[in-house]
């Protein structure tokens, strides 16, 4: 059983980091002692692991989109934010690619260093674009007064950024916890904010990230569930539950709005 609940788990996280972007799990895939080492199969021989390319994850192109896009049409910043250290990676060959100018907040800096990045996004003469944040590492009261444009991949509770100013922010995937998801979109709204607040929820459709929306709409009593911190699946999923994540629906534009 305790077998069954690893393997489930490492299946789970593995889907979730391919809904992002499929660079995420192709190193780890190409593992010999990796269970999952079969699925190399499904990539097309064309896909290039060591050179990024934002078209081969359908998020990620979309964010390349409305960046390119609020780029040209106006002089805000955008806030990059997610749980994973990879999808920052991610971020940065983005803005590289794109040559965005950007700053770099991670658990690997001291306080001093972090105050020194926030302070030079938030200078409106500065030239970055964006600021790739990991959720982990931005703690209660940090203030990005520079960027009135906020994205959010993965973001948790403890993650506050306040802005009086409009907001547009993109839910790039979401949190089995539907609180976490409510909580990081209630960052972007302050009592008193004249301008609109824009939220864009980014899902692959039909994938195990639209199952995730669905159970959060209709569970909204399981915000305890937190299947990434490594607890007991079993207590949260039956086996047809579990079943039913691993299911692809790929003849439906939407299995959650039909």
């Amino acid at each position: 059983e305790c077998g069954a609940t690893a393997s489930a788990l490492s299946f789970i996280t593995h889907l979730k980091k391919l809904c992002n972007h499929p660079y995420l799990v192709y190193e780890e895939l190409q593992k010999s002692d990796n269970r999952f080492h079969c699925c190399l199969d499904l990539f097309p021989d064309s896909f290039q692991a060591k050179k990024f390319d934002p078209s081969t994850s359908g998020k990620m192109k979309v964010l390349d989109y409305i960046l390119a896009v609020t780029r040209k049409t106006t002089d805000d910043k955008f806030v990059l934010v997610s749980n994973y250290t990879q999808t920052i990676d991610q971020f940065v060959e983005l803005c590289k690619l794109r040559g965005y100018g950007y700053v770099r907040l991670d658990g690997s800096m001291s306080i001093k260093q972090r105050a020194k990045i926030v302070e030079k996004f938030n200078d409106p003469e500065s030239s970055e674009f964006c600021f790739l944040l990991s959720s982990k590492a931005g703690g209660c009261g940090l203030n990005l007064i520079g960027a009135n444009r906020q994205v959010f991949a993965e973001l948790r509770p403890r993650m506050r950024i306040r802005k009086t100013l409009a907001c547009r922010l993109v839910m790039f995937d979401p949190d089995w916890n539907p609180a976490n998801d409510d909580q990081a979109m209630a960052r972007v709204w302050r009592d008193g904010q004249k301008k609109n607040c824009f939220i864009y929820r980014l899902l692959a459709t039909g994938s195990i990230e639209e199952k995730m929306f669905q159970r959060q709409t209709h569970k909204k009593a399981l915000s305890s569930c937190v299947v990434d911190a490594g607890q007991d699946v079993a207590r949260h999923f039956s086996s047809d539950q579990l079943k039913e994540l691993f299911k692809l629906e790929t003849d439906t534009p939407s299995d959650t709005h039909t």
